[in-house]
């Protein structure tokens, strides 16, 4: 039996090093619609208290595990009063998902009154019900990378939630302390194979060394794709892989995260092959001395045996 192994690099982008996402960071409703934002406690059947539109952004101060089925963002949202209980968003690829990239501000100093959000730099103010809308010391709101001067100071547009009259607002850098987001590193992917020549059925073992900032999502494939399984998904960190039919199959895996450029893939070839079988007949049968007879070889085997 030959062994072929092919190794192939298609694409590796990036430079410069990588740094670790670190609570607070900015997360964003990736879902198709509004999320629920909860207050009390990290459950969904916790009261919902407003929601997040598709797209909008919130900042993640902590994360609770596992509560309910779900891990939770501890989270800020604009209120009429001093906040008197926590409020969560749920963690997850279809709700709130990381993007450290985008900065926020932070409330400080108001003495305790809070900060009016105001509908433009200096305009009226923008209201929940009806009330006037305001942010509280120590809340952390994401910003949309808009600014403005006004009245001599830097203004900041952020994201609010649905329980405000607008889901845009400005506040005043008077009382904001700014925190850039975290550097971004396009993923490069590079993964490696527990083995790359096999026999018909085995299951073999991946190990992911991609990197980038923040951390890539996962997508694995093969191709043909016909009798490849990955477990427990194609988007696991580390599936297995499990090959029912023999042949060269390329498996690459894509690695995408929130840079621009954010998308890398890797690729190596298997060789899965057939354990020869042995196997011929002869015609005739029996012969006498000096007689001849022909074979048929009926033996088996991906690639062809030698013989």
């Amino acid at each position: 039996m030959k062994t072929k192994i092919f190794l192939i690099i298609f694409l590796a982008l990036g430079a410069g090093s990588i740094v670790a996402q670190t609570l607070p960071y900015v997360v964003v409703n990736g879902t198709s619609g509004n999320l629920n934002i909860r207050s009390s406690s990290p459950c969904t059947t916790s009261p919902v208290v407003t929601t997040l539109a598709y797209n909008s952004k919130l900042v993640g101060s902590a994360i609770t595990n596992a509560s309910c089925g779900y891990d939770w963002f501890t989270v800020d949202i604009p209120l009429t009063s001093t906040p008197s209980t926590t409020y969560y968003g749920a963690k997850g690829s279809n709700f709130l998902i990381d993007d450290a990239v985008t900065a926020y501000v932070q409330v400080y100093n108001t003495g305790g009154t809070g900060l009016f959000v105001r509908t433009i730099p200096g305009g009226s103010n923008v209201t929940i019900s009806g009330v006037n809308a305001k942010i509280w010391d120590g809340q952390k709101f994401a910003v949309t990378g808009n600014t403005q001067v006004y009245g001599g100071y830097t203004w900041y547009e952020i994201h609010l939630t649905n329980n405000c009259s607008q889901i845009i607002g400005w506040a005043s850098g008077q009382y904001l302390n700014y925190y850039p987001g975290q550097q971004c590193t396009p993923p490069t992917a590079n993964f490696s194979l527990s083995q790359t020549t096999i026999t018909q059925g085995t299951t073999i073992t991946t190990t992911n060394n991609s990197t980038g900032s923040p951390t890539p999502t996962y997508s694995w494939s093969a191709s043909p794709s016909n009798g490849v399984s990955f477990s427990p998904n194609n988007t696991s960190t580390n599936p297995t892989i499990t090959f029912a039919n023999s042949g060269i199959i390329t498996i690459t895996l894509t690695t995408t995260n929130s840079c621009a450029p954010g998308t890398d893939n890797y690729s190596i070839n298997t060789m899965v092959c057939v354990s020869p079988t042995a196997s011929f007949t002869t015609s005739p049968t029996s012969t006498t001395q000096g007689g001849t007879i022909t074979t048929t070889n009926n033996s088996t085997g991906d690639p062809t045996p030698t013989y």
